[in-house]
Parts: structure tokens; sequence; C-alpha cells
């Protein structure tokens, strides 16, 4: 992180106050050198796109853009007692003494009262009682309950979004907002190390990342529409969420790819030696887009990935 000598930032990490809520809920213990083949014809494209689509259709009962089947259970009384808890945080404490401001990014975490959605909308609600400036940054928000939306979203002095949706929808509760396009569109990248002994393709591969919280069913699916259609699949393994599609990809002998393993910041020429990318994941898409790779979007548990592509209008 560049700062100017005069600044200073201290970023808490990644899922910092997830137990606090865990505990207040009363449920710990549940949350448990690559050469080039031919890029995809436009022809073939709509064929899979065709295919993928029927099998998502069946795959999942609600298609609309607003998911509503996935809002989470909220408790207020747990969610007041963790912002009590969190204030009661010595490390917390402290930082919040020393900070002049607080600067949240929200990317694809605030949605449908999950974990890390109160989370942070509690931290929000600290800092803006504490009467720091405090920003919302490289947002999707979506399915907040109304006590969230009052006590922390409405209090922040600044919030920007990375979809018009997410606009709208806090438009709709007379909450103002700026809407830019995900930071990950910004940042510098670098040409990924090719290493130009290894073989030719024998045939076009196709990168593949079913998303959050989809089923083995939908990503050996994919998989397999891929190998009909004569392509070489290769699983991409964001987190947890892939660790079925991973043993079915080890059962199976499809190549895998751990995506912690690589670099962010070689991430849109690193997918370029695919032919092509069927991806549920938002960043995945974004650097197949900053990197030129053709790539077939899935739907994800919020309009991010649709939201994405209406702000560039991608011809999907």
């Amino acid at each position: 992180m560049l700062t100017t000598k005069k600044t200073n930032i201290y970023s808490l990490p990644v899922g910092y106050g997830y137990p606090i809520l865990a505990e207040c809920r009363g449920d710990f213990n549940k949350e448990k050198g690559l050469s080039k083949a031919p890029r995809i014809s436009l022809v073939k494209a709509k064929s899979l796109i065709k295919k993928i689509n029927h099998l998502y259709t069946k795959e999942t009962s609600n298609n609309s853009l607003i998911n509503t089947t996935n809002i989470k259970e909220f408790s207020a009384d747990a969610w007041y007692s963790a912002i009590d808890q969190l204030n009661k945080e010595p490390f917390f404490d402290n930082i919040l003494q020393w900070s002049d401001a607080v600067i949240i990014n929200g990317e694809g975490t605030i949605h449908h009262n999950y974990y890390g959605a109160q989370t942070l909308l509690a931290l929000a609600a600290i800092a803006t009682e504490r009467k720091k400036p405090t920003m919302l940054i490289n947002s999707t928000i979506e399915s907040i309950d109304e006590i969230l939306i009052k006590e922390s979203l409405s209090k922040i002095s600044y919030i920007s979004v990375r979809d018009n949706y997410s606009k709208m929808y806090l438009e709709s509760h007379l909450i103002k907002c700026s809407l830019h396009p995900d930071a990950a569109f910004s940042n510098k990248y670098s040409k990924f190390p090719i290493n130009h002994s290894i073989p030719p393709k024998e045939k076009p591969s196709c990168l593949i990342s079913a998303g959050i919280e989809k089923s083995t069913h939908l990503a050996s699916n994919l998989i397999k529409i891929a190998q009909r259609n004569g392509y070489e699949p290769v699983y991409c393994c964001l987190d947890s969420a892939d660790d079925s599609a991973y043993r079915y990809c080890r059962d199976n002998n499809i190549k895998i790819i751990h995506y912690a393993t690589i670099p962010w910041w070689f991430y849109p020429d690193f997918l370029n030696q695919f032919d092509l990318c069927i991806s549920g994941r938002h960043h995945l898409n974004v650097f197949c887009i900053l990197g030129k790779t053709p790539f077939i979007p899935l739907n994800s548990n919020t309009w991010k990935i649709q939201g994405t592509l209406d702000l560039i209008n991608y011809p999907l």
C-alpha cells in the first residue's frame, strides 16, 4: 500500500469481528509459455451459452436479478450486542482513537444480512457514533435489513458502489451514493512470466469456476459441456467454496488451478492463455475483461456480475 509520508494507514484483517457476531447470535459452532489455439467462434459461443443457460436454469430455482431466497435471518439484539462487544475490544478501540477517518472496502460482502455484511456495518456504526468520517467504497449492496440501513448505512459519510443496481437500491432508501467501476479496473497489472518450453496445446482450453454457493452438480456439468465442445477443461479453485468441486476434479483427473497460488497482478495476462472462461466469480470476469479473454458469465450470489457487465455494455 502506497501512502504519503504524512499518511499512516492501518488495515484490519479480513473477517475481523466475525467470531464476535457469531457468539452474540449463539451460533458460533454453526459456521464452520503457452501457444495460442484458435479463439472461440461466435456461433460456437452462442451454442455454448444456450447449453449453459439451460443447465443454469435447471440448477437455480430463482433466476430473478434480485435474489431474495438467500437472505439470512437477522437478529437486531445480536447485532447490537456485537456492537457493544466490539466497542470493548482494546485493539479496535485503540485503532479508532488513533484514526482520523475510517475507510471500508465493501466489495461483495454487504448483502442478504450475511455475517460479513452485519460485521462491516457494525464497525461502520461504531465509527460514525464516534464521529469519525466513514467511507464505504467499492461496494455491491443488496437486500439488507432495515435496521442495518437505518443504524449504519444511512449514517456513513460517503458511499461508492460499483454497479447501478446497488445505486438504485440505496437511492430507494434515500441514501446518496456515487457510482464507480470496481477498483480492480484501475489496478496496475504485470505480464505473466511464460515458460516458452511448454509444448503447444493439442486442443483449446476452457477455464471454469462455477461460483459462490454453487453445487458440484453445476461444476461437473460445466466441465462436461466444455469437453463435449472440444475444450480441455481446467477448474479454478478460489476458496473453500470450491472444496467439493476440487474433490470432483481430483477424482476425475480434471486439471486444477488454485487461485491463491498466482499473484493477482498477473491474472489478466495469465488468463489470456485460455481460449474461453466460464465464470460465476466477479473478479475472475473482471480479469478476463482486462486481459481480453472471451468469457461466459454466470449469475453470482448478488447482482454484482450483471451490474458490472451492464456498466461496460458487455455484449452477452
